[in-house]
């Protein structure tokens, strides 16, 4: 991971090289405290990277400092879960060395492609969401949407969390990949966009990684903050570059 290249608004009494931050932003639903979620994070990303660069997963297993993560789901849902359920699955999933053919044959089943047909219904056409039956595509709309309305202001909250960690990164001219999972994605890009046309902030943030981002749906873009812009006015402009990962089924 490369450092920034110099900005007019760079410190050159800032060290030439400094450690990265690799900030994990996750999804939607209740997850385990903060310390034991990111400790089990932090061993996925390892193990993950170990299979395509070896070298790179050392020098991260060296630096766990490197990885942190932004636990926004307390103070979303105000309760966390056990974590102890979840590492047998997660044992599981570090022993396979990619998907099995169960795994491919229920990414392309029926249901599947059902289930993706309703989400894209209910997302051009809201007023459906509560006749739909799967509980997973409806949990997931209901609560991006409550993100939205940001009752209490809980959404401007969450997204501080972030921009306070981006801005003290920024100050110690920190390299910055920033992974959005699911609608950690969204918090990422709000975020982003207030920083660059609200708060004129010179942060700049290396590489953001989205996977399974509710980004491209309708429903999301109609509601993201700059929606009601146009052009550039629209977008952030404080992100090097862009990556995004999306999954069979």
């Amino acid at each position: 991971m490369r450092t920034h290249r110099p900005d007019p608004a760079y410190n050159p009494a800032m060290p030439k090289f400094a450690k990265p931050l690799i900030l994990f932003i996750p999804g939607k639903n209740p997850k385990p405290a903060a310390d034991p979620h990111r400790a089990q994070l932090y061993r996925c990303l390892v193990d993950g990277i170990r299979r395509s660069d070896s070298d790179c997963a050392a020098l991260l297993q060296a630096h766990p400092e490197w990885f942190e993560l932004l636990a926004w789901t307390e103070l979303f849902y105000e309760t966390s879960k056990e974590i102890d359920d979840e590492i047998p699955w997660i044992d599981q999933l570090l022993k396979k060395d990619g998907p099995t053919g169960q795994d491919i044959r229920e990414a392309r089943a029926w249901k599947t492609r059902f289930a993706w047909i309703l989400y894209n219904l209910a997302d051009r056409m809201p007023l459906l969401i509560p006749l739909i039956a799967n509980p997973a595509i409806k949990s997931t709309i209901l609560e991006i949407r409550r993100y939205f309305q940001n009752e209490n202001g809980i959404a401007r909250r969450i997204r501080q969390l972030l921009q306070d960690r981006l801005l003290t990164a920024y100050a110690g001219n920190r390299p910055v990949l920033l992974i959005g999972h699911s609608m950690g994605s969204v918090i990422a890009f709000d975020a982003l966009w207030e920083l660059t046309h609200e708060q004129k902030s010179s942060v700049q943030i290396d590489m953001l990684l989205t996977m399974g981002s509710p980004l491209g749906l309708s429903f999301v873009q109609n509601r993201l903050l700059g929606s009601d812009r146009l052009g550039p006015d629209r977008y952030p402009a404080n992100i090097r570059r862009w990556y995004n990962i999306s999954a069979l089924g």
